[in-house]
């Protein structure tokens, strides 16, 4: 009796490690990026002393991500407070807008890297604006 169980723990063994293996090759999947290089969508801009530079705007089938470093160029050092970013057409229609808030000082000459990130296709954007509305409500 025990040489049978032997026996079949052997045969399980051998069929488990020698039999067909299969292999899952899963296809990759095709990426639906669409990187905006409109003019302008990513030529550097300048407003109030802060200069906005490395615009990377990109939808990947889902979201729109926007990517951004502000300068301050100003004398002194600046909060931000709210500000939009708003995205048109060709035809110069609004098609969206990122509102945004930062109270992160930036210091005379320093800049600071952002990061947008909304669930809307922005891919056929032909200009982005920004508005510093705290900004501009402190002068």
């Amino acid at each position: 009796m025990r040489k049978i169980l032997i026996l079949i723990a052997l045969l399980l063994v051998l069929t488990g490690c020698f039999g067909k293996k299969s292999e899952n090759k899963k296809n990759p999947e095709k990426s639906n990026t669409v990187e905006v290089k409109e003019k302008g969508v990513i030529e550097n801009k300048e407003y109030y002393g802060i200069r906005i530079e490395d615009i990377d705007f990109i939808f990947d089938g889902k979201y729109t991500t926007m990517s951004f470093n502000l300068i301050n160029s100003r004398s002194e050092a600046v909060t931000l407070g709210r500000y939009d970013v708003i995205v048109s057409d060709s035809k110069g229609e609004e098609i969206g807008r990122l509102e945004s808030y930062s109270n992160e000082e930036i210091p005379q000459g320093g800049s600071l890297e952002f990061s947008l990130s909304l669930d809307k296709d922005f891919s056929k954007a032909s200009s982005v604006e920004f508005d510093f509305i705290d900004l501009i409500a402190a002068q």
